[in-house]
């Protein structure tokens, strides 16, 4: 998976982390890029750019090949929050902290 930003000039490819189906938003605070998105191997993720430019990325439940695109949001308290599919069911997750 990857995320492309233009530099002013040109178009910067970077590569996120392995990855399907993302959900892009934008941390309000810092203006960060974030991505929900399902792993390969049943895993529901979700990644940040950190102050020095790089991908960091977690675990946030794990599931089976149903799982559903994740939905990326940003709350009024400005943590991430994503729902998201897994066994059929409708899950919710939202960061206790950030960052």
């Amino acid at each position: 998976m990857r995320f492309v930003r233009w530099n002013g000039a040109s178009w910067d490819p970077e590569i996120v982390r392995p990855g399907f189906n993302p959900s892009l938003a934008y941390d309000p605070m810092t203006r960060a890029a974030c991505v929900g998105y399902y792993y390969m191997n049943a895993e529901t993720r979700f990644a940040w750019r950190n102050g020095a430019g790089n991908w960091q990325s977690e675990r946030v439940d794990t599931g089976d090949n149903t799982t559903t695109r994740p939905c990326l949001k940003f709350g009024p308290d400005g943590r991430p929050s994503l729902s998201y599919s897994t066994y059929g069911d409708l899950k919710f997750a939202r960061r206790s902290e950030w960052p």
